[in-house]
């Protein structure tokens, strides 16, 4: 981050400047005390479990430059500067867009109810070798993570890969408004944060909001699988002439972008390219599944709209890691063990299944699932319909995890599958999978609250093994 003084600070947040102290300089932004700089701000962040203000003397025995606090909050005597706002989260968000606004580098803001993530790691995978690149953290991708996102830039930073997250209405067009982005990027609009956003109209208002704070001259590039994204791309089109608007899928019309054919599947798929209705570049994706070859079109979607040459980008795909907890591959002992525990809705997990079902044979699948969360009143059908799906994609074995994945099971139970598993926690989870064959593979999946990533770890560390005599 670049250097800033306290009074440049204070006008962007709309605080009064410590007396005498405006010219004071400070070297960045914290929000925790544990990995707080010398030199740096301290937003004195409070929640639910945690209240910031109780770190302040702790902040500064670190050798904070000053603290942020909210009015009313208590400041032991004799700490300071201390600057005093309405609110911290909205303080943190207008100050990283004052800062955004300064240093003027390139924003790409990625949204979507599956698969941005995998996106911004992709984009960020191809354009950090072409462009001095920052991108969000983990999923840093709410009120608080894109502007420390945003603070890792510097006068050098060219271009910033942020990702936009919401559970509520309105939370992504206050996060675009701080991003401004110009390119934004919508993976696509799925049964995801149905409790609060109801239903996949709201889904789809929520992250198409992202739009509405693109830059003139911005382009926008949409998964144009996706019915709702086509649509609102073909609106845009209209309105611009054309201009700025780039689709990309596997069923897409390669006029308007990228358009993705699988000639080889397997562990590792061979893309070929159409793009703009003409031959484009071929890729190797080390990770399958048809979500992945989409996220991967996005990706060189993005580098064309920055100026950066897609057959040349193109080649980088093949050296793609994937990003942790989303369908990461391990081996342990000729068992393949998919890590997709990061998160989960009804999207993903169809998503994730299509791309298990190119692994193994069905005799050799076995599927670990936990509950999804946020999905409102309609949850119980959604989870029933992933199991339905599950005994459709056909699999050796499925186990759910804890008593809202109970409809799962049944789901899969109401097919006709009979192979099913229940327990209550990640650890059984684990133990119930038992001796496994060479060849296997299994798949776990999960929301967050689920903990499931437990389960892949603990057979990291204690899977067994049939004999091969058992085993055939």
């Amino acid at each position: 981050m670049e250097r800033f003084t306290l009074g440049r600070l204070a006008h962007a947040i709309g605080a009064q400047a410590p007396g005498g102290l405006a010219a004071a300089v400070a070297t960045g932004v914290s929000t925790d005390t544990r990995s707080l700089n010398e030199g740096d701000v301290f937003f004195a962040l409070s929640g639910e479990s945690f209240d910031g203000s109780l770190f302040l003397a702790e902040a500064f025995r670190r050798g904070a430059s000053a603290a942020v606090v909210e009015g009313g909050a208590t400041v032991p005597e004799g700490l300071g500067p201390i600057l005093e706002v309405t609110s911290i989260r909205q303080a943190l968000m207008d100050f990283a867009r004052s800062y955004r606004e300064e240093l003027g580098f390139q924003v790409v803001a990625v949204t979507g109810s599956a698969g941005k993530t995998t996106t911004k790691d992709m984009i960020y995978h191809l354009v950090s070798g072409r462009r001095r690149a920052i991108k969000a953290t983990k999923s840093f991708n709410n009120e608080v993570g894109v502007p420390l996102t945003i603070f890792q830039a510097d006068a050098e930073t060219e271009v910033a890969i942020l990702e936009l997250g919401t559970n509520s209405p309105g939370e992504i067009e206050a996060l675009a408004a701080v991003a401004q982005p110009d390119v934004a990027v919508i993976t696509c609009i799925g049964r995801a944060h149905l409790e609060k956003l109801g239903g996949l109209e709201g889904v789809a208002r929520e992250k198409l909001s992202l739009l509405q704070h693109l830059r003139p001259g911005g382009g926008v590039v949409l998964n144009g699988d996706d019915v709702r994204l086509s649509g609102a791309g073909a609106a845009l089109a209209r309105r611009s002439g054309g201009e700025g608007v780039t689709l990309c899928g596997l069923n897409t019309p390669s006029q308007g972008g990228w358009r993705g054919d699988i000639v080889q599947q397997g562990r590792s798929w061979r893309v070929e390219c159409e793009r703009w209705g003409r031959p484009g570049p071929s890729f190797q994706l080390p990770i399958p599944g048809h979500h992945i070859v989409t996220d991967a079109l996005l990706a060189l979607g993005v580098c064309e709209e920055l100026g950066l040459d897609p057959w040349d980008c193109a080649v980088d795909l093949a050296s793609f890691g994937g990003s942790p907890g989303r369908f990461t591959l391990r081996e342990v002992g000729g068992v393949t063990l998919i890590d997709d525990t990061y998160n989960a809705n009804p999207t993903s997990v169809a998503a994730s299944l299509e791309a298990f079902g190119s692994l193994a044979a069905p005799a050799q699948r076995v599927v670990v699932l936990g509950a999804m969360g946020e999905l409102g009143p309609e949850s119980e059908r959604y989870h029933h319909e992933i199991g339905r799906a599950v005994a459709r994609l056909g699999v050796a074995r499925l186990i759910t995890v804890g008593t809202a994945a109970g409809a799962i099971a049944s789901g899969a139970r109401s097919a006709g599958f009979r192979r099913v598993s229940e327990v209550a926690t990640a650890s059984e989870a684990a133990a119930a999978l038992g001796p496994l064959s060479r060849g296997t593979a299994v798949l776990f999946k999960a929301s967050r609250a689920e903990r499931l990533e437990r389960a892949v770890a603990a057979c990291e560390t204690s899977l067994t093994l049939l004999p091969a005599a058992q085993a055939a």
